[in-house]
């Protein structure tokens, strides 16, 4: 007998709410964990749901569910509206993937002006560095890769005078 799940505060591995600006690294915490459990292939789609007459639908329910659960306790308010009325952590999945992870013309816009416009200010250089790695991340996943070059300048041109 496999030993059950029992994750009791999904938020102590996963520590942030899903936002409009945080979906790469949401996803990235996520993952991991459905695939130490094999719970993946609820979201993947690999394990379709077995007929409610199925000896075996009741335990995939139970799973099924907890996903969602985990997905919905990891959710921002502003996230979580998307997902009123879902039955299922794959339909949860789907709906937070199409939401958040392509990013329309406009968006890709509004992340390149927001790399164009970081300054240290008081921002330890660590600090201000990652500003820059989470938007270049962001970009990238989005289609939109920030060449070498043009982070460079964008670094430098954020810099106070002193340096």
């Amino acid at each position: 007998n496999p030993t059950p799940i029992i994750i009791s505060n999904i938020s102590n591995l996963i520590p942030i709410k899903l936002n409009h600006t945080n979906y790469l690294l949401w996803k990235s915490l996520f993952e991991p964990i459905l695939r130490g459990h094999k719970l993946m292939q609820y979201i993947d789609g690999s394990l379709p749901p077995p007929a409610p007459t199925d000896s075996t639908f009741a335990a995939w329910y139970e799973k099924d569910q907890m996903l969602l659960s985990w997905i919905n306790a990891t959710l921002s308010e502003t996230a979580l509206p998307y997902i009123v009325g879902v039955n299922s952590s794959k339909q949860a999945w789907d709906i937070l993937n199409r939401r958040y992870a392509s990013a329309t013309p406009s968006h890709v816009m509004f992340l390149r002006r927001q790399l164009s416009r970081v300054k240290k200010g008081s921002q330890s250089m660590h600090e201000y560095l990652q500003q820059f790695k989470e938007l270049t991340d962001q970009l990238a996943a989005y289609g939109s890769p920030v060449s070498d070059d043009d982070v460079v300048l964008c670094v430098l041109d954020g810099l106070p005078p002193s340096y």
